[in-house]
């Protein structure tokens, strides 16, 4: 665990256990559901906060057709799909630390990429920022996403959406307009899902007490809400089954096509709301 401080702010890093923010204090006590709620009952995808790269939530049967190539990726979930990257559950290596600051890297090398992420985290006295960046370090072009499953404690959400992709978890068609049961453009307790939003009109949601704001490709905010005491608002560069609903036209899915050499990047800030 590496520890920044900056002021009353304190903020957890666990570069061997996916990159992730494994508690952040802004002053006003912890926001995330941390390893003092049992990292080994948990697992690697129930508490702090995670990168998602190269790719956001769920890949069916871990397969995919990009641009006519037929692309094949680890099964690493019960429910049969590829979930989370590559990167969520591994060692990350420490490139540079001080007092309030961290910087991160991986390699990355399964089915078709073999990528490079990038983290970086810089503690202020009310806020954290995040950088987080994929490089495609292979010969061909392919799909990417970019994102982070952020555990807060339950609170009332706000998500800045007009539409939602129908289905829980996985998308069954194209976005629709949000319904009453589900609308979390004015901040309320979530009801119980697993649902994926889209059609946004702002860069920032709100939970946990916290405002985390986004500079990027971000297109979609996926909502956990079926764990009791937690709630997950992940706002990410893709759509839940992205990959195999772009390779059907499906729009809207935000997958992004990168170039050998080239990067995608996303700039988070966690802030306390007032």
């Amino acid at each position: 665990m590496i520890t920044l401080r900056a002021g009353n702010a304190v903020a957890d890093v666990y570069p061997e256990a996916g990159g992730r923010l494994g508690q952040l204090n802004l002053g006003d006590g912890p926001i995330l559901r941390g390893p003092e709620n049992g990292v080994a009952e948990l697992g690697w995808a129930f508490w702090g906060s995670y990168p998602l790269l190269p790719w956001c939530n769920r890949i069916p049967n871990g397969e995919f057709t990009f641009e006519r190539r037929s692309g094949r990726v680890p099964v690493n979930w019960v429910d049969g799909t590829a979930i989370h990257g590559l990167t969520a559950d591994a060692p990350w290596t420490v490139v540079s630390v001080d007092d309030a600051t961290v910087e991160l890297s991986i390699e990355a090398s399964e089915g078709p990429y073999t990528v490079t992420g990038i983290e970086r985290f810089a503690l202020f006295a009310d806020a954290l920022e995040q950088h987080l960046e994929v490089v495609n370090r292979g010969e061909h072009r392919v799909p990417v996403g970019l994102g982070i499953h952020p555990w807060f404690r339950v609170s009332e959400v706000r998500v800045p959406a007009d539409l939602v992709w129908p289905g829980d978890p996985m998308p069954t068609g194209p976005p629709v307009a949000v319904r009453p049961d589900e609308d979390l453009r004015t901040p309320r307790y979530a009801p119980a899902m697993d649902r994926c939003y889209t059609g946004l009109t702002g860069t920032s949601i709100e939970a946990g007490g916290i405002r985390l704001s986004w500079s990027g490709p971000v297109t979609q905010v996926v909502v956990y809400s079926a764990e009791p005491g937690w709630v997950c608002v992940e706002p990410v560069t893709m759509s839940n089954n992205a990959l195999q609903f772009a390779a059907q036209g499906v729009p809207g899915t935000g997958v992004v096509g990168l170039d050998p050499g080239a990067s995608l990047s996303v700039d988070y800030r966690f802030e306390v709301t007032r």
